[in-house]
């Protein structure tokens, strides 16, 4: 009870004697300080008392399993962890664990990548680490920064992110996950032929007697020679991948480059991935792209600003780049100025009212643009914001799709009104432009003669 007892005030401190399953998770986290031999393992997954202590508390009593050197297996899930505790968490993948599952609580972008850096730094002895379930949802950022942690520490062995939309992305965990799988492989194999000296002689009487009927025969030794050789070539296949990879992310781009030929008309090289059937004049995608999150402020405003007096962009996919207000307000600018653009996607990032404020006005002088989506922000918008963005679609009499989360149930009335209102004066304008182009010929149709 001693280490409840330096938690002053704290809900375990209270109910102290009170409750068996209180006594029972106090002494073990006691017994996983002293360095007990028999508690190699410990669960507080959920556990109501770890909930009710504050953040404060929450990060000593974390210090104090840290110090403990023989828990190798720790669950501590749904427990309300946050950024507030990251120095405890990063002690504790310091200590003697193996496995650590953190997963369904409040770690933010900047707390994993301080987990990242812990394991890439060497000081980890982690084999499993599960932290899918944040939140919020893990950034791109974050999960490549873990698997570059991952790739350069030879005893992680298995990462559990949860599920990854992003293409690129779940490409990297799957060519990182199966050379980490290949690398236990040979391990293993490694291990087995090591310890064959150590075997049993048939006369020991541990050693399994069978008959020699049922004995296999060993293959020729030029088969196995083969068998080697093909395992050393698929090895070194996979770890050139790795290399290849790491050195492609290693390489930096030249974003102002990037910005003249997106100013200039020319086609970009970064924008589009390499796996799409999108045209790379007329599309320009970022979503998943590594090097973006790698890229300055003043880089990615040039890089922004370009498209205003771009004339072949049609579609503009940013969504999941950490475009926050400053940057919405400049492709609020790019809005005002740009008379090509037709599609833009800034889902999943932090624009504001200021941002949306923006993007408003840039809609009010745009008569190009027919899509816009700003669903999943990390910042909330406020309701006046939201309704003055519902009226510029009154205003603006192109655009016929807004992805919003509405929190105004005004706004969005207003919204679907008039979006459905450009909707129809689209329909209108096409079906006149089909019969202008069928009237002409029917023009030239003989005229029927009456039989008398």
């Amino acid at each position: 009870m001693a280490v409840l007892r330096r938690i002053a005030g704290s809900p375990w401190e209270k109910c102290q004697g009170t409750s068996h399953c209180d006594q029972s998770l106090s002494q073990r986290i006691q017994r996983v300080e002293s360095s007990d031999v028999l508690c190699e393992e410990l669960d507080i997954s959920g556990c109501p008392q770890f909930l009710a202590l504050s953040s404060k508390q929450k990060s000593e009593a974390l210090l104090r399993l840290a110090s403990g050197n023989k828990l190798r297996k720790l669950q501590i899930k749904s427990v309300g962890l946050n950024e507030s505790n990251i120095k405890e968490i990063c002690a504790l993948l310091r200590s003697s664990l193996q496995v650590l599952n953190i997963e369904d609580n409040n770690l933010n972008e900047s707390a994993i990548v301080s987990i990242a850096a812990v394991i890439q730094g060497g000081e980890c002895r982690l084999s499993t680490l599960s932290i899918a379930k944040q939140r919020p949802t893990l950034s791109t950022t974050a999960i490549l920064k873990l698997l570059d942690a991952m790739e350069s520490t030879p005893t992680l062995v298995k990462l559990h992110v949860g599920d990854l939309r992003d293409e690129g992305v779940r490409r990297r965990f799957e060519e990182v996950t199966m050379a980490k799988a290949e690398m236990v492989r040979v391990r293993r194999r490694q291990s087995v032929g090591d310890g064959a000296g150590d075997a049993p002689t048939p006369d020991h009487p541990l050693a399994m007697k069978r008959p020699r009927a049922q004995t296999e025969p060993k293959p020729p030794l030029r088969e196995m020679s083969k068998g080697i050789q093909f395992r050393c070539m698929s090895i070194e296949n996979t770890v050139n991948k790795l290399i290849q990879t790491k050195s492609s992310a290693c390489v930096s781009f030249d974003w102002g480059a990037e910005a003249a030929r997106i100013e200039s008309g020319l086609q970009p090289q970064y924008g589009t991935p390499e796996d799409t059937q999108l045209d790379p004049d007329a599309n320009y995608v970022l979503s998943g792209n590594s090097q973006w999150a790698a890229a300055s402020k003043e880089e990615r405003r040039r890089l922004v600003l370009a498209f205003g007096s771009n004339t072949t962009m049609r579609t503009l996919v940013l969504a999941n780049c950490g475009i926050d207000d400053a940057m919405g307000e400049l492709c609020g600018q790019v809005l005002c100025a740009n008379k090509s653009i037709t599609s833009l996607n800034l889902e999943s990032n932090a624009i504001g009212s200021r941002g949306i404020s923006s993007l408003a006005n840039g809609l009010r002088n745009n008569e190009t643009l027919r899509e816009v989506k700003l669903s999943n922000q990390s910042c909330t918008c406020s309701q006046q914001t939201e309704e003055e963005l519902a009226r510029v679609t009154e205003e603006n009499l192109k655009l016929t799709k807004l992805g919003m989360d509405w929190r105004s149930v005004r706004a969005r009335d207003t919204a679907e009104k008039y979006l459905r209102r450009n909707q129809e004066l689209l329909r209108r304008q096409r079906s006149s432009v089909g019969s202008a182009l069928v009237m002409p010929a029917a023009r030239h149709q003989p005229a029927a003669r009456h039989q008398p």
